[in-house]
């Protein structure tokens, strides 16, 4: 039996990180961006109504119906332990706490905050979009799972 106690740390404090550094961000941000090393990294506060690079703007309820389905199905996969692997565990918790931090931001506010800039793409002539807290959890987990399927899944379910 795979172990589900991480659930109960993860979420809450994720949720927790997430939903009070969006709030700081509305908070002390609004007009007045943060440089936190020159034109390169800086907290800049933005509303962002559609997804990553303003993908889907203004369709605010096709995100939050995306995400909330994204939810509950990942929640179905962990706890029905289709997975073999613990990192595969992982990354499902934290791919859920990123798309659970957004999709509150959608139904509540009808946007999500973002806060986090990394202009030094910039140098390279490209534009990164500014992000949160819950975007790093997806991006995180997205990568873990990624990792998780090539690498882990087959080997351990061959090892059953």
């Amino acid at each position: 039996m795979k172990n589900k106690a991480l659930i109960f740390l993860i979420i809450p404090l994720g949720l927790v990180a997430d939903q009070l550094s969006k709030f700081w961000a509305a908070k002390h941000l609004i007009g007045k961006p943060i440089s936190l090393i020159g034109d390169w990294f800086s907290f800049h506060y933005s509303e962002n109504t559609g997804a990553a690079w303003g993908v889907l703007s203004d369709k605010t309820w096709l995100l939050a119906l995306v995400s909330c389905i994204a939810c509950i199905l990942i929640g179905l996969y962990y706890f029905l332990g289709k997975y073999h692997s613990k990192l595969t565990g992982f990354s499902l918790i934290l791919i859920f706490t990123g798309a659970l931090g957004n999709l509150l931001d959608r139904l509540f506010r009808g946007y999500v905050i973002d806060f986090i800039n990394l202009n030094f793409f910039a140098l390279f002539g490209g534009d990164f979009p500014i992000f949160n807290i819950a975007d790093i959890f997806v991006t995180v987990g997205v990568a873990l799972l990624i990792i998780a399927l090539l690498f882990l899944e087959k080997e351990e379910a061959s090892h059953e």
